[in-house]
This record gives C-alpha cells, structure tokens and sequence, in this order.
C-alpha cells in the first residue's frame, strides 16, 4: 500500500515537470523570451533594447552648424557672410571738384543766331587751367558801362538751357581744355508792336555762376536783343547752351 502511493506521488512529480517544460517550450516557439533567456535565440528583451538617438545633443547640434557656417560662408540666418573690412566705407557720393575761378576759366561768345523773333547766343566757359574744376548754376550777367537792363534767370527758352526745367542746374566738371556753355537771348520783336527796340544795350558784363567771382567782369557784345527782357540759362556741358546737345 506505501509503495502505491509513493509511485502515485512521484507521476504527479512527473506529469508536472513535463507541464511545465512543455509550457516553457510553447512559450519559446511563439516568439516570448524564455524565462533565464539571455535573449541570444529568442529576440532580444524590450527593456534591454538600445534606441538610435534621433537628434543630437544641443551643444554637438550648435557645434556642428558652427563649422558648417564656418566652411561654406553662409551664417545661420541664411545670408552671406561680408568678408569686407569693418573700416570700408560704402558711399557711392565722389568728392567734388574745387569751383573754377577766373584764373582757371576764360568767358568768351560762341555761337549766335536768330529764330522765330528770338536771338542770343552761347557763352563759352573754357579750363585752361593745369586741374579739373567746377561750374554749377546761372553766370552773373549784367548790362556793360552802367546801364540798367532787365535780366531774368530761366532754366530754359527758345534757344537753350536745360532739357528739363523743373531739375536743378547740374555740376558740370571741366577738365583742362574742355569747354561748359550757358546761353543769353532775348527777343527783337518790339513790344508793343509799334515801338522801337532799343540799340543802346551794345554790350554785356559778365562772370562766373557764384558770388565768389566777384573781381572784373569779362565784356562781350550783346548777342540778345533788347526789346524785352534777357534771360540767362544755367551752365551746361558742352557749346551749344542747350542740355544733352
């Protein structure tokens, strides 16, 4: 009777070994890590596994941009960077020739003529100096020997002056021996109709645009009539009077 038992004791021993190895196999099969499992034959454990960082450590990340921006030229806003020299200047204005004074410019008449009841001419602002100066605005014009004449200051007329009348008179730079102009007219028409234009404005003085040029004035024959007013155009390049010819 002890025996019997003692043999039934050691199946139920038995049948629970081979229980509990058959779940541990089952368990193995589908996938589970195996209890004491170093993970070598049935996957590795979820809370061993290492994870591939996707993003880099702030001060790896700044220190990588940094040589980037310092390789290819670009700061990190995405412009240019200047390789200019911080004491460099920008300005585009050039300095300004000295003014041309009477020693450097000689005044003399160009070219007269008539139209359409105006006549005048070009006076000729010529550097015969050893340097480039400068001529800006309307010559000083007034009637020779103490007469008194009216003498009105136009940007433009019939004859000359600036292609645009509403602009200022423009800087005009005179190299040795180059040449600047501003015209003189006038009408010869009488006005009224009946009246006679008067002969005796025979002659002009005149001097360079500014009040600096004060000294002798340069004379010439009136090349304006006198039966109205004569006007006076700013300096302008060239001999002709009239901007842009």
């Amino acid at each position: 009777m002890q025996r019997s038992n003692k043999a039934l004791a050691l199946f139920a021993v038995g049948t629970a070994l081979v229980a509990t190895i058959g779940g541990c196999a089952s368990r193995s099969a589908a996938g589970g890590p195996a209890a004491g499992s170093s993970g070598s034959g049935g996957g590795v454990p979820t809370q061993t596994a290492t994870s591939v960082p996707t993003s880099m450590p702030t001060g790896s990340a700044s220190a990588t941009s940094s040589a980037a921006s310092s390789s290819s030229g670009w700061s990190s806003g995405g412009s240019a960077s200047s390789s200019a020299p911080s004491g460099a200047s920008s300005s585009s204005s050039a300095a300004r020739a000295a003014a041309c004074t009477p020693s450097d410019v000689t005044i003399s008449l160009g070219h007269t003529g008539a139209a359409s009841g105006h006549v005048g001419g070009a006076l000729l602002f010529t550097n015969h100096g050893s340097s480039t100066c400068e001529l800006t605005g309307y010559p000083r014009v007034q009637a020779a020997g103490g007469l008194t004449a009216a003498i009105q200051q136009t940007p433009d007329g019939y004859i000359g002056g600036l292609a645009d009348p509403s602009a200022k008179p423009p800087y005009v730079e005179l190299a040795p021996g180059q040449v600047a102009s501003a015209v003189v007219e006038g009408s010869d028409i009488p006005i009224p109709a009946t009246a006679h234009c008067s002969t005796v404005l025979g002659s002009l003085d005149l001097w360079l645009p500014g009040s600096a040029n004060s000294g002798a004035p340069t004379v010439i024959s009136n090349p304006a009539g006198t039966c109205a007013a004569i006007q006076i155009h700013p300096v302008v390049s060239g001999t002709t009077g009239r901007q842009g010819q």
